[in-house]
This record gives C-alpha cells, structure tokens and sequence, in this order.
C-alpha cells in the first residue's frame, strides 16, 4: 500500500467561494485528476491514495498524494496555494502532586476576587458557549460532566465523531489530562469561574501519547465548533517558534469574522519569544504570573504581547479520574480570561466578541514587576472589566 505525506491545498477564493461542497470536492477531483495518477501505488483501491476532504471554514481541502503530483498542484491556474498538513505539538505542561493542604488553597480565585464578584452581580457563565479545543476531557468528572454539552473527536484522517450523551472512556488520549485541567479553571464548581456555562469540547491533540495535531484537524474541530455555535474558544497549541508563522491565520481569521473570540495561551517560553499560533494577530493571548504577582520565568512576549496576564502558577484544578492537582503553565493562564469572557457575555450578551476583549484588556492593570512588552496590559480585573464594558456601550 502506498504511503503518501497528506498536503493542504487552498483553492483561489474567486473560483469556489460560494460553491456547496458537493462542487468544491468536484474542482479538487478534477485537479488532482489533471495532475496526473499518484507514483507507488501498489493498491489503486487504497482509500488513502484518492482521500479528498473539504475544509469549508478556510475555502481548502485536504489529499492525499505523491510529491510529483503535488508539484504539479502548486503549477495549476486556479490553486491559490499548496502546503503540507503542518504538525502542531501539544503545549508544555506541569502537574503536580497535590501537598497537604493545598486542597483548599485558591489563590488564582482570591486574587482576582472571583466569589465576590459572583456574588455582587449575580454572572456565572449562564448561557454562553465555551469551546475548547485541546486533548479533551475526562467527560465523567463529577465537576465537569454536568456542564459538558456536546463532544468531537478528530482523528487523522477521519471527520468529527459527535457524542452528546453515552460519552465514550478515555475521551482525553493524553495521560496528563491537559485539557480536562483546562476545563476546570473554566466551570468546576469549588475551582473554577464561570461555573454555568455550557461546555463544548473537541479533541484534536491526540495524534499519538505526545499529543500531536495537524492543520487539517485543528480546521476540522474548529468548524464543528463553529456548527455548536460557541461564543469563545480555548485553544492551547505550540506551533514552534512565533516568529514569520502564518498557517492558521486565515483560519483565525474566519473564526473573527464570525464574531467568535480566539483566547490562547502565548507559550510556555523564555519572556522575548512567543510560540505561534499563540502569536497570531487573531488571537487574545493570555501570560502566566504566579502568586507573588511576578511574570512565570516561562511566560513568553514580545511586540506587545500577550494581550494580557492572567495566574498560571500552583493552580488547583480537575484532573482525569475525578480528582484535583496543581497545575502551571501558560495553557492554565488562558482559560482564567476565558471565564471572564464568559460572564461578560452573559452580562452583555448583544456586544461583539471584540469590543468585550478590548475591555477585558483596558480594564488590565500592570504589574510593577515586569517590564510592559512582557506583560502586555497587564493583569486582568473581573470589576473593571465589567465596568469598562458598561461604559463602553452605555446607549444615551
């Protein structure tokens, strides 16, 4: 059976744009058919050697083909560009033991006045849809299966499976539970913030234990996603060094266009670098402090980003199997500006994605401690942010 790397290739706007994806998977027949049978195939009914699969969020489909072939792809007219299905790793992440006492130590919440401002205005993330898109989660994880309303999962290779109600076991490949971690910070009841949003998870680092990914599945949980019709999504990918990276942008791009908000963390490196997609323009990256308000030493920057810093160090959350540790890391980061996302759109369900991020960040206020490039506009505030919003789309 022939083995063949598998290629992105995004067809030319003005030819397929507003083509159903009956026609769009017609045109890519029709160009790999032009450019001539795949070399080494010892097995013409192998499926994988003929796979075309549609990608309608970034106007794309995915193949299957030799290097010959798709030389000859990036020479035909109406192929706008051809690229391989790059691989994005999951991100670095700590988990520690639990030490005595720590089961009650909330620090993250404390800080940021969390209770307080649940209790003096009543938000807990009621109706908003949050995405995730991570490793997965553990689904019967008593803080968190009560908030999880639907689940995909993509394989290499194969379409979002949807399951709503009879979840599968082991739905996070990864035996670190990178993102039912997540997970908790956003909705667990005793660690978590917006306590009564709805949760929408797609697994999409699952490649292997290393939890890898590819363009292609990051676009496919990305639509489904967009099909639940969530309002944020958490996203926690390391595509390597930030700097000239452009891969996902024009799928960011589509996902801004569709008022949805993009909140990830920059990248658990050296403060002067930042990992893509962290770094893209579409994206609302979010550094890690820990609790003496200091920049993590592994919290990356750099022109003007992140957007904000949130906690991201000893941070109690859910764990796979229904219990509890500390975790660190800029991933952990992301999801405390999510949740706050979360309950502002449920104050002000009516306002865009984008005028509710740009007052989480000028409501954020600088740490003495770091330099500005580093920290962006600084720490997040749950009250000012509220505030900001209310002035911001005061009517009259």
């Amino acid at each position: 059976m022939g083995v063949f790397p598998q290629y992105a290739f995004l067809l030319s706007f003005n030819t397929v744009r507003n083509s159903g994806i009956t026609e769009f998977v017609n045109f890519a027949a029709e160009v790999l058919a032009e450019a001539g049978p795949q070399t080494d195939v010892e097995d013409e009914s192998d499926p994988q050697a003929q796979k075309i699969e549609p990608l309608w969020l970034v106007n794309a489909v995915v193949v299957w083909g030799d290097n010959v072939q798709h030389e000859q792809l990036r020479q035909h007219p109406t192929v706008e560009m051809v690229h391989e299905d790059f691989v994005y790793p999951a991100p670095h992440f700590e988990q520690l033991e639990t030490q005595a006492g720590e089961d009650s130590d909330l620090w993250n919440l404390e800080l940021l006045k969390v209770s307080k401002f649940r209790q003096d205005y009543g938000l807990t993330g009621a109706n908003v849809k949050i995405g995730i898109l991570d490793t997965g989660i553990d689904p019967t994880h008593p803080a968190l299966s009560p908030r999880l309303k639907g689940f995909a999962l993509v394989e290499e290779g194969k379409g979002p499976a949807t399951v709503t109600k009879a979840f599968e076991p082991a739905l996070e490949p990864l035996v670190y539970g990178h993102g039912t971690s997540v997970a908790g910070v956003l909705v667990s009841a005793e660690h978590g913030i917006a306590i009564e949003a709805d949760l929408y998870v797609v697994s999409v680092l699952n490649r292997n234990r290393n939890g890898e990914t590819t363009w292609s599945m990051v676009n496919e949980g990305l639509q489904w996603l967009i099909s639940q019709q969530v309002d944020v999504i958490n996203l926690s990918l390391g595509g390597g060094d930030g700097e000239g990276r452009t891969d996902l942008d024009e799928t960011f791009r589509a996902c801004d266009e569709r008022g949805i908000a993009l909140i990830a963390a920059i990248g658990n490196v050296p403060q002067g670098r930042s990992l893509y997609p962290g770094k893209s323009p579409f994206i609302f990256s979010v550094g890690a402090i820990n609790r003496a308000l200091a920049l993590r030493k592994r919290s990356g920057s750099g022109d003007n980003l992140p957007a904000v810093v949130a906690p991201g160090e000893q941070i109690l959350t859910t764990v796979p199997g229904g219990g509890t540790k500390i975790c660190n890391g800029t991933s952990i980061a992301a999801p405390h500006v999510t949740a706050l996302f979360a309950l502002l759109k449920q104050a002000k369900p009516e306002i865009e994605a984008e005028v509710i991020l740009e007052a989480i960040r000028g409501a954020s206020s600088p740490l003495a401690t770091a330099e500005p490039k580093h920290q962006g506009s600084g720490l997040i505030s749950f009250e000012k942010s509220l505030q900001v919003l209310k002035e911001r789309t005061q009517v009259g």
